[in-house]
């Protein structure tokens, strides 16, 4: 009985909670957005989800590399990819480029789970947000690799995406462990694919490669050519 009796006030309790959310809300003002006639001064809040889009510049060209994370992010199968397999016509590698990007806005609930995903549209983002910049000396670079100065090329590598991304990645601790081990540079390649280490020395990047396979197996030795 006397468990009874506790449920009961427990139930008007809860109840009577409800009832002051809900009676506080009702005498909140409320405020009705005039959509579209003040589209000019409408405030968008950082939290807005209700428009997903990929950009592109003036030649149709967009920063998407095919990778398919934002597809395989979405718990909707919202998202659909047809990619292809092309050759560079420089360097005759091959990579995936995006031939069509379907989009299916009724089955999006706007979750963000693909930009969060997305590897590259996401880590631009947030440079923009934070003003993020690191002056690279491209045509130096060029001169660098065109003369074989190995030493030009270590003081001139540099990645800006490496201002945007998580200080306690694994990427900052190959790249330490890297350079820790004997690498001339360290750096991380495009937008965090991979970290990659600079050698005079091909017997101490064979050490290095069999020291950091033991932690990172899908690690491997390239000699530049």
């Amino acid at each position: 009985m006397s468990s009874y009796i506790k449920g009961l006030f427990h139930g008007l309790g809860t109840l009577l909670t409800g009832l002051k959310v809900t009676g506080r809300e009702f005498f909140t003002p409320k405020i009705t957005e005039q959509y579209p006639e003040n589209r000019a001064t409408l405030k968008m809040y950082d939290r807005f989800c209700g428009s997903l889009t990929m950009p592109h510049d003036a030649e149709g060209r967009n920063r998407c590399i095919a990778c398919g994370l934002c597809q395989s992010a979405c718990p909707n199968g919202t998202i659909r990819l047809t990619t292809e397999t092309v050759a560079d016509p420089g360097t005759g590698k091959t990579k995936k480029r995006l031939v069509r990007y379907e989009y299916d806005l009724g089955s999006c609930m706007f979750c963000h789970l693909c930009v969060n995903a997305c590897p590259t549209g996401a880590m631009y983002g947030e440079i923009d947000r934070r003003g993020a910049h690191l002056t690279l000396d491209v045509q130096e670079m060029v001169r660098a690799l065109e003369r074989g100065d190995l030493a030009a090329v270590c003081a001139l590598v540099g990645n800006v995406f490496e201002q945007v991304i998580d200080p306690e990645s694994d990427i900052f601790t190959i790249r330490r462990r890297l350079t820790e081990l004997g690498a001339d540079a360290a750096c991380m390649s495009g937008s965090g694919s991979a970290v990659f280490g600079l050698f005079t020395k091909e017997e101490t990047a064979r050490a290095v490669q069999e020291l950091l396979s033991q932690d990172y197996p899908r690690t491997f030795l390239a000699k530049t050519v």
